[in-house]
């Protein structure tokens, strides 16, 4: 079995052979809703507090390619994680800010002081600067991948949700795992994914999403 499939079988209360753990025999359920009980009751939470973690962590390496790798790690465990629908979907939607916090963070990291939001309709500057770096490229490939293996409307669903939550009078956290943004914070990250997520390629994003 393969060290991915052993992680998955782990996550949902499986065996090596695809037995599962019985948590209560005075509960009957499929395989299926078993594995989703389980991930739920003690393994997601678990993983999520691990990947932010792993996203937020400063690298200690001074060789900056092993630091560069470090940067990318998270991203590319959630893509892996994605293949697994019990498993990937549920644990992106309650840590998805956090992996944009980190996102910028490791871009402003890398591009440093050519890192400028187009607030305005003069051009972007980011981007240039982007691909003129060789590891922010990277990076903003590999988060691009990430967000094109969801669904299309997630990430601006996603982010319409972050600011109502904001605008409520009494906000109600429903990602526990995750602090408030503020305002001003989403805004930047919203400009920051405008400048680097290509909409082009997404014709029904510019046209439906946004808008709403």
């Amino acid at each position: 079995m393969s060290l991915n499939r052993r992680l998955y079988a782990w996550l949902l209360g499986s065996d090596i052979k695809g037995g599962t753990f019985v948590l209560d025999s005075s509960i009957s359920m499929s395989e299926e809703d078993h594995a989703l009980y389980f991930f739920g009751k003690y393994s997601k939470d678990l993983l999520v507090e691990g990947l932010i973690e792993i996203l937020h962590q400063k690298s200690t390496e001074s060789d900056l390619d092993e630091q560069h790798n470090a940067y990318l790690k998270p991203f590319r465990i959630l893509v892996s994680l994605l293949d697994k629908p019990e498993i990937g979907p549920p644990v992106v939607a309650d840590l998805f800010l956090e992996v944009i916090r980190a996102f910028y963070g490791y871009c402003k990291e890398t591009v440093g002081s050519d890192l400028k939001l187009s607030y305005s309709q003069t051009g972007n500057v980011l981007i240039s600067a982007i691909r003129e770096n060789k590891n922010a490229s990277e990076i903003v490939k590999t988060v691009n991948l990430l967000i094109t293996s969801l669904s299309t409307d997630f990430l601006w669903d996603y982010m319409t949700r972050c600011f109502e939550d904001c605008f409520r009078s009494t906000s109600m956290q429903t990602q526990l795992h995750t602090k408030l943004a503020t305002v001003s914070e989403l805004c930047t990250l919203l400009v920051f994914l405008l400048d680097v997520i290509p909409l082009e390629l997404y014709s029904e994003v510019q046209s439906l999403y946004l808008p709403q």
